[in-house]
């Protein structure tokens, strides 16, 4: 993604907005409040500019909660439009699903997720299908300990799932996934 000096993608970031003005000057249906209305405008413009990669997704995110709490959208009270932005903060779903992604980031970082998959390769590498019952057991033995299945199988199992099938040089990049990586990815 190319940056510029201003901090964000310029023509993504146009057309996220484009779209938003769009869709709140769009005729709206007689069953849904102008509040609602322009929390669809606003919904529609922040998935604009994360396709568009018109800033980073943390950026963008920041940028729609403040937003929604500026506007007003779910309350005419300041104090209750800024408690109902951030409200979703306060479930602790949404924070496990976050760590998650952070020891996702950490594995693959560190190289934590390449020696589990190593050693996983010398313990049940000798067929494919050792490799795959391997990491429905890692999964099995997470799941108690993990509740979110977003948090498990994208935070932990794919990263791991990742750097098993790229230790047999089976990735999407160079077009050889058919060797193991569809395998351990289904």
């Amino acid at each position: 993604m190319p940056s510029t000096s201003l901090g964000f993608r310029l023509v993504p970031m146009l057309v996220a907005i484009a779209l938003a003005l769009v869709v709140w000057f769009l005729p709206q249906p007689d069953e849904v409040t102008n509040q609602g209305w322009l929390m669809l405008a606003i919904f529609i413009g922040t998935i604009a500019a994360i396709i568009g990669k018109a800033m980073p997704i943390g950026a963008i995110s920041i940028l729609a909660i403040t937003l929604v709490a500026v506007t007003g959208v779910t309350s005419d009270d300041p104090g209750t439009a800024i408690k109902d932005a951030l409200g979703s903060f306060s479930s602790p779903l949404i924070w496990l699903i976050a760590i998650a992604i952070m020891i996702a980031r950490g594995l693959i970082k560190t190289g934590l997720g390449a020696r589990i998959s190593y050693y996983f390769i010398a313990a049940f590498g000798k067929r494919s299908i050792g490799i795959g019952y391997s990491l429905a057991l890692s999964e099995l033995t997470l799941a108690p300990v993990t509740p979110s299945n977003t948090a498990r199988g994208g935070g932990i199992m794919h990263p791991i799932m990742l750097s098993i099938a790229q230790s047999f040089d089976s990735t999407p990049e160079q077009n050889t996934t058919e060797k193991i990586g569809k395998y351990l990815a289904w």
